[in-house]
Order: C-alpha cells, then sequence, then structure tokens
C-alpha cells in the first residue's frame, strides 16, 4: 500500500498451508482495510484451497469467499474456482462467479494457459459475464 501497511502470516504443517494477512491503506478521504484468511490442502496431485475477506472501504464492509479445486496431470494442471462477494454498500452489486482453467507446460519455462469465467449479479436482475482467457508465459 501507497499510504498504510501490511503484515502477512504463512505457516506450512506437511499437507496443509494456513495463511493470514491485514492491509490498511488511506488516500485522501478513502480508508480501506482487509483481513484475509487462507487455508490449502494437498494431496497427491490434487490441491483444494479456501480464502476468505473481510473487506473496509471508507466504514463500508464487505466480504469475499474463493473456493478452488487444482489437478496435477503430467504437464497439465487443471483447476475450477468458485466465488462469491457480498457488499452493505447499496450502490455496489453483489457477485457470484465460476471459473475453470488450464495450464499447459511447453517446456520448463514456457506455459500456455487458459481460462474461462462466468460472473453473475443476482441483484442486478441476474445480469451475466463471460469471459475468456488466453496466455503464454515465459519465465527467465
Amino acid at each position: 500500500p501507497e499510504n498504510g501497511s501490511s503484515l502477512s502470516l504463512l505457516h506450512s504443517l506437511e499437507k496443509w498451508d494456513f495463511a493470514l494477512a491485514y492491509l490498511d491503506d488511506e488516500s485522501g478521504a478513502t480508508k480501506n482495510s482487509a483481513t484475509k484468511l487462507g487455508l490449502r490442502y494437498h494431496s497427491g496431485s490434487f490441491i483444494t484451497a479456501f480464502q476468505y475477506e473481510s473487506l473496509q472501504n471508507s466504514s463500508v464492509p464487505a466480504s469475499a469467499s474463493y473456493l478452488n479445486l487444482s489437478k496435477q496431470d503430467g504437464k497439465k494442471e487443471y483447476s475450477g474456482s468458485l466465488g462469491i462477494y457480498r457488499s452493505d454498500d447499496i450502490a455496489d452489486s453483489d457477485l457470484n462467479y465460476i471459473a475453470l482453467g488450464m495450464k499447459y507446460a511447453l517446456a520448463k519455462n514456457n506455459i500456455l494457459h487458459f481460462g474461462y469465467r462466468l460472473s453473475s449479479a443476482p441483484e442486478d436482475g441476474g445480469q451475466s459475464e463471460k469471459a475468456f482467457g488466453l496466455g503464454f508465459r515465459y519465465s527467465f
């Protein structure tokens, strides 16, 4: 943060990873803070992760939750995610999403990745948005 501070802690126990983070930032008249809790479990080629965020933007509370499942299969990694965002601000729409993705390792430092996301805002008459992404990453 430009005008604030952050603190994060990560602890691992065999197949489990635990994360806790706090962030605050004050830019002009707007003060933002976030508390985040994460949990990840590794079992063979599967990884399950959950994250919960409590957000404050100028005293308007909001929360976000994410659940992700991924599977490593040789050079391929598949993932699926669910997300929920809820806000007490009447001008801010709640949001749900589902996302599917895949990464393919062409070589040790070359990865092709793509994903699809469908999101909906239940309070906006079920208005939905679809997105597709495709990319290439090269690591030096």
